[in-house]
């Protein structure tokens, strides 16, 4: 059953490649943006991949305007690179707003350094922020894969306040987190509760009672390797990275490392 809904799938991405072909050869523009609004992310990079040279030039063009950065975060360096010198920086920084801070800091990596600029002159202080403090982090360290979005609560918190708590702030929850990070007024981190076993628990039960019988984390400067290496040994969600102060600076995700 399993295969079968495999060979379906890659059936409707080769029909998908067929059509989108199409359309860029005859230059049916609106049936174009049409196609890819159905698309996810991950699969227009898929079809960017495929498209040689030249209709991949044709594609970026005509769609650079609504070009979503995310797709970026889906190919290789060298083509993020050669995409890139088709895009309006200005509009793909507007268009970055949804982007992780680790997604959007490998961006502007592959940027040009005037081209950073302008991306940065473009966001948002806070992001502009959470960037220029990633960039300044050696390569291939925790601190340029975490995220900074991440659920801090304070440990005496029960479980009713905690829940009270993200149903208010849902508009301002990091779009995936499997974890919450309890901690003191230093911001020192003192337990980690899983999302689950927090929705599983009664509202009156203390935080501090239901975190995990260990907390594992990571220093901003601990290597990459490294990192996804404790991942793998203890089957890891996320965890959390803390400075040289041992104070909660970020997360990283499985995601992150995969």
């Amino acid at each position: 059953m399993k295969q079968e809904k495999i060979k379906t799938e890659l059936k409707v991405k080769e029909e998908t490649l067929v059509k989108l072909k199409i359309n860029l050869e005859e230059d049916n523009f609106e049936e174009l943006q049409l196609l890819l609004k159905e698309l996810h992310n991950a699969d227009i990079a898929e079809i960017i991949k495929e498209l040689d040279s030249e209709l991949r030039v044709i594609l970026i063009k005509q769609i650079k305007n609504i070009f979503d950065p995310e797709i970026l975060t889906y190919l290789s360096e060298s083509l993020r690179e050669e995409i890139i010198n088709f895009l309006d920086i200005k509009k793909l920084a507007a268009n970055a707003k949804a982007l992780d801070t680790d997604d959007a800091l490998d961006l502007v990596e592959d940027l040009e350094e005037t081209d950073q600029s302008t991306f940065l002159e473009n966001i948002n202080e806070s992001e502009r922020k959470f960037i220029e403090e990633g960039l300044n982090y050696p390569e291939d360290t925790a601190g340029r894969l975490m995220q900074r979005q991440f659920v801090a609560l304070d440990s005496s918190l029960n479980v009713g306040e905690a829940i009270d708590f993200l149903r208010s702030n849902k508009d301002n929850l990091p779009e995936d987190f499997y974890e919450i990070y309890l901690v003191n007024n230093l911001k020192n981190i003192l337990g980690i509760v899983p999302l689950g076993r927090l929705m599983g628990s009664k509202r009156q039960i203390k935080l501090k009672n239901i975190k995990n019988k260990k907390t594992r984390s990571v220093n901003v400067n601990m290597d990459q390797e490294e990192v996804a290496f404790l991942f793998n040994k203890y089957g890891l969600v996320s965890v959390p990275v803390l400075d040289d102060s041992n104070t909660l600076i970020g997360t990283i995700t499985v995601d992150d490392v995969v």
